[in-house]
């Protein structure tokens, strides 16, 4: 058997950001570089993601542009459900500065979502036809980015629009970059949505393959879920 193992680092900084290794035999070379190739792609993206953040983090919130808006938002979201709100905010205040702001667009839809979703919203119909809006008009300036094709599928679907349609939609994300490890977890939600159990864990649990670090929990919860609709209870 063999260990891969990487190390990513700041190369202005020299800040350490992220590390993992890789056992596998050596009888399957190439499932060995595949395995390898995916794993490193799908933890570098959130990785270098929370290093923006924190490089934005500092400065003063009157220069931001519409991207520090954004990475300040971004770490929000990853933060914990009592941030939306202020998550909300910094990205309205992105679009503002840039209406055709796909990201930025995608993630204020999906933190609207957010809020009705888990009851922390204080007008629901409100946030439902903003959420709506920032997700359409992020799907007109989407082009192949699978980051907003995904953000705004997940929040079109938790609005009720068309699931398969919202499938649809994350499937063309992924076949854009299959190593998207967020796009298999929302893969994971619809299809519990769509009452497809069995694709749910799939889903879920490639999206735990490439990035184990990120966000466990609730691809767990999704796996367990889809366990009990099936009633597997053990």
């Amino acid at each position: 058997r063999v260990r891969i193992t990487y190390q990513l680092i700041d190369a202005g900084t020299g800040a350490h950001l992220s590390a993992d290794h890789f056992d596998a035999s050596l009888e399957d070379v190439f499932e060995l570089q595949d395995k390898v190739a995916s794993g490193v792609a799908g933890i570098i993206e959130p990785a270098l993601q929370a290093a923006e953040a924190a490089r934005s983090a500092g400065r003063p919130t009157v220069d931001l542009t519409a991207y520090d808006l954004y990475l300040r938002a971004y770490a929000l979201v990853w933060s914990s459900a009592q941030q939306i709100p202020d998550a909300l905010r910094l990205l309205e205040q992105a679009i503002a500065r840039d209406p055709r702001y796909g990201p930025a667009l995608a993630w204020a839809a999906a933190c609207c979502q957010r809020l009705v979703y888990d009851n922390r919203s204080k007008d629901p119909a409100a946030d439902r036809r903003k959420g709506a809006d920032f997700a359409r008009r992020a799907l007109e300036v989407a082009g192949d980015d699978p980051a907003v094709l995904t953000n705004a599928a997940v929040a079109l679907a938790g609005f009720g629009e068309d699931i398969d349609a919202m499938i649809a939609l994350v499937d063309r994300a992924l076949a854009l970059n299959p190593n998207f490890a967020r796009g298999w977890h929302i893969s994971g939600v619809l299809r519990l949505w769509a009452g497809q159990p069995d694709l749910a864990i799939e889903r879920a649990e490639a999206a735990l393959r490439l990035s184990p670090r990120a966000r466990i929990g609730t691809s767990l919860l999704i796996i367990g879920s889809a366990h009990f609709f099936r009633r597997r209870f053990d």
